[in-house]
């Protein structure tokens, strides 16, 4: 009887049990987490993670972790700032290349400096991943010199790397850690483009067109200076070949800018009427590009004929090799 008795007076207790279960696990509002779990389940993002109290490591980007799972804080990149070095946010480590979302291959030269507090033993870890997180390739960097000084320490390595299956990457250098300590930890983290990926039918390689927006090259007068601050690179993606000068050079004579890119103000005067392209050839450096321009359409004001020209050039200069380039014939882009 009294076994009964006491089955009887555990269901209210169960049903309880069950029933504050049920709210907790539903609950989505943060004035009903009262358990660690809770928080964890409601961390969804970096934002998310850092409002629900989650410890943040201080580097750059800023990390939050929940549980087994990490968050790492979004930093938008402004126009025309793809090029900076990145900064730890501690300054204890810069970089020098490569730079943020810099367009690289293998293999990957990573160059910089640190405070010798960032070093262990004179050296410190790097790792790629891919945009799944998967690791490509992970090394560690030497300090060109004593590292065991409080001062900022010259650093190089290089990195060798299969082609990867996305398009975009990470690079992260880690403080060395051997102590373990998740509050000893540090890092720095370079968002970066593949220039040779796996694409679903076959390699690809990520080339950059450069055209002309006018708002970048203005001078004090409000008049375009034509220099080589109008040069505004677009991204395109070709299949990947032996020829990719080549491929691209006549990728950018077709002047194919999107409505997108032309409402934000790019221009191009390519193509240009019976302006062909020839050939290209690289030798010891020198790129030589020719062309057939029967028109004289290169041709046509000083700073007309610069622009014309610079597009080219510094699109073809994207290319590992390339120092120089000479135009055939030589009377193309005369003012």
């Amino acid at each position: 009887m009294s076994a009964k008795l006491a089955i009887i007076a555990c269901v209210p207790l169960l049903v309880l049990a069950v029933v504050a279960g049920v709210f907790l696990y539903s609950c989505e509002d943060d004035w009903c987490f009262v358990m660690e779990w809770q928080k964890v389940k409601a961390a969804d993002s970096f934002e998310r993670c850092l409002s629900l109290g989650f410890p943040v490591a201080e580097s750059s980007p800023r990390q939050c972790k929940a549980g087994s799972r990490s968050f790492t804080e979004i930093l938008e990149t402004p126009e025309n700032e793809s090029s900076l070095p990145a900064v730890s946010s501690d300054g204890r480590i810069r970089i020098d290349l490569p730079a943020q979302n810099a367009l690289i291959e293998s293999p990957l030269r990573v160059s910089g400096e640190a405070k010798g507090s960032w070093y262990f033993e004179g050296t410190f870890p790097v790792r790629l991943l891919d945009a799944n997180g998967s690791v490509l390739a992970a090394f560690p960097v030497a300090a060109k010199g004593e590292w065991m000084t409080p001062e900022f320490v010259p650093f190089e390595g290089e990195l060798k790397f299969a082609t990867p299956k996305t398009k975009t990457g990470i690079l992260v250098l880690s403080k060395d850690n051997p102590s373990g300590l998740a509050e000893h930890d540090a890092f720095v983290s370079i968002p970066l483009r593949f220039a040779v990926y796996q694409g679903a039918k076959g390699p690809l390689r990520t080339i950059l067109l450069y055209y002309y927006k006018e708002a970048n090259d203005l001078d004090a007068s409000g008049k375009p200076a034509c220099t080589s601050r109008g040069l505004f690179p677009v991204e395109r993606t070709i299949a990947l070949s032996k020829t990719p000068i080549t491929d691209t050079v006549k990728l950018f004579l077709a002047g194919m800018l999107t409505p997108e890119e032309e409402k934000s103000g790019i221009t191009t005067e390519y193509p240009l009427p019976e302006f062909t392209f020839r050939s290209a050839s690289l030798t010891r450096g020198t790129l030589t590009l020719q062309f057939d321009d029967p028109l004289n359409r290169t041709q046509g004001g000083a700073c007309r004929s610069t622009i014309l020209k610079s597009q080219i050039e510094t699109t073809a200069r994207q290319f590992s090799g390339v120092k120089d380039v000479v135009f055939v014939p030589e009377h193309l882009f005369q003012p």
